[in-house]
């Protein structure tokens, strides 16, 4: 199960944001904290790698959000991978 840490720019149109937040807050798989003034924190777990990237494709086409900082990706299904194993 894929898991991002995200920090969201939005928009600087109260509204826009707004409904973003709004929005965002509607998906299961996102939890959002409170916003600091532009920037919302978000932590995202999808169930695997095809619905992580629906997901980051919708959050990227959001009206509201401006830009996604990347704080942390995981993708715990690969932990027991012989390539991550090697890397170690």
């Amino acid at each position: 199960m894929p898991v991002s840490g995200l920090v969201l720019t939005l928009s600087a149109n109260g509204g826009t944001a707004a409904e973003a937040i709004s929005a965002l807050k509607a998906r299961p798989e996102i939890e959002c904290e409170a916003p600091r003034g532009n920037k919302l924190p978000v932590a995202v777990d999808t169930l695997d790698r095809t619905k992580d990237q629906a997901l980051w494709r919708w959050i990227n086409e959001l009206p509201g959000v401006d830009f996604i900082d990347v704080v942390f990706i995981s993708f715990p299904e690969d932990e027991d991978s012989p390539e991550v194993a090697e890397a170690c």
